[in-house]
């Protein structure tokens, strides 16, 4: 072991950059966990201001504001970021570039780095105390064995998440080719002539209530775009929740967040019939006889419901979207036949998800063993 500051400098680069396009790297541009750049941003000389500093691809960026977002980047090209963001310059006789950013990205690094944070709005850890860290030091050789698993297995993650990704894109692509042409000619009917709806109301205050364990009740956070998000959970006491009994979720109950991101919806999943909505910032919809939770789930977030959410919401710094709005949203109610042909397309797409998902689990298991097994 050996501190960081042993065997890497803080140093901006001092490399002329040809051309007159600057790469200049923001953090917002940074996917967390990864490092990935996600988007690339080029600016001329006269948008090279502001607290910028200069790096080159001998450094590792680490930004010390906010740890906890765990933004690491080996970039690959010549730029400029934000001064948020250290240029790590390691001794290439005694530590890679790579195995340097396999170290700041690990778990036991990031909670280390949050423990030691000041300021409560900005948090950022500072220089001196990154620099004192101590770091495991093998020999170059075994860095790059080390560095090359992490790299495998982020490459199995990124697969594993792009399938995913590609999964969702192919149900709302099916979406609109069987509904799309239906929507746009035939005549519209109210959400609320479809189901009954009702205004979760477990205020804030119910913070008194919550328990290692008991009753879940599900957040804004929990609630993404046609799926639940089981992380994070919070429960609530038996006891408090027997006291709101009428605001048990069954299952294809359908719920939409009102403010944060006004109008994402997902379908309440079987396993978590009974349990409690958060605030008064999400809508129930109870499902109905003549349309199916699916495609009412579907259409919400679709572009047709997303078109009547913007011209619906309300608010510049805390933009709402109300139930009674949500209430008014014009959807068109296809054969059900139809409807349940698409359910079962979507059914079958979340069976190959599952797979897909168990397989991102492992590797992120893997992941976390080996962070575990080369720092602790």
């Amino acid at each position: 072991m050996v501190k960081l500051g042993d065997v890497v400098r803080v140093e901006a680069s001092r490399k002329q950059i040809p051309g007159d396009a600057f790469w200049l790297l923001n953090l917002d541009m940074v996917e967390q966990q990864t490092g990935k750049v996600i988007d690339y941003f080029y600016v001329g000389q006269d948008g090279l201001n502001g607290s910028i500093v200069q790096f080159d691809t001998d450094c590792v960026l680490y930004s010390k504001l906010r740890p906890n977002l765990n933004k690491v980047v080996v970039p690959t090209q010549d730029g400029f970021a934000t001064s948020e963001m250290l240029p790590l310059r390691p001794c290439t006789n005694l530590l890679t570039r790579e195995y340097l950013a396999a170290f700041l990205r690990s778990d036991s690094f990031v909670t280390w780095a949050v423990s030691k944070t000041a300021g409560a709005k900005m948090p950022r850890l500072g220089t001196k105390e990154l620099l004192s860290k101590e770091i495991p030091l093998p020999g170059l050789a075994e860095q790059k064995k080390i560095a090359q698993q992490f790299a495998k297995v982020d490459e199995l993650i990124t697969f594993r998440k792009e399938q995913l990704a590609k999964l969702d894109e192919l149900v709302k692509a099916r979406f609109v080719e069987m509904f799309g042409c239906i929507i746009r000619s035939a005549v519209n009917v109210y959400l609320e002539e479809l189901s009954d709806f009702v205004t979760v109301g477990i205020a804030n205050s119910a913070t008194h209530a919550y328990a290692d364990n008991g009753i879940v009740m599900l957040r804004n956070q929990n609630i993404k775009e046609n799926y639940l998000d089981d992380n994070d959970l919070v429960f609530i006491t038996p006891e408090f929740a027997q006291k709101y009994g009428s605001k048990q979720l069954a299952e294809n109950d359908i719920l939409v967040i009102r403010t944060g991101y006004p109008g994402i919806a997902c379908l309440v999943p079987p396993k978590y019939e009974g349990c409690q909505t958060f605030t008064t910032l999400i809508v129930r919809l109870k499902d109905s006889t003549w349309a199916h939770a699916n495609y009412v789930c579907h259409y919400i977030n679709s572009s047709f419901g997303k078109d009547y959410v913007n011209q619906s919401k309300v608010g510049v710094a805390q933009q709402n979207f109300g139930a009674k709005a949500l209430a008014k949203m014009p959807i068109v109610v296809p054969a059900m036949e139809l409807q349940e042909q698409f359910a079962s397309f979507v059914e079958q797409t979340n069976k190959t998800k599952l797979t897909i998902q168990a397989s991102f689990d492992k590797l992120e298991v893997m992941k976390k063993a080996l962070m575990q097994e080369y720092f602790g």
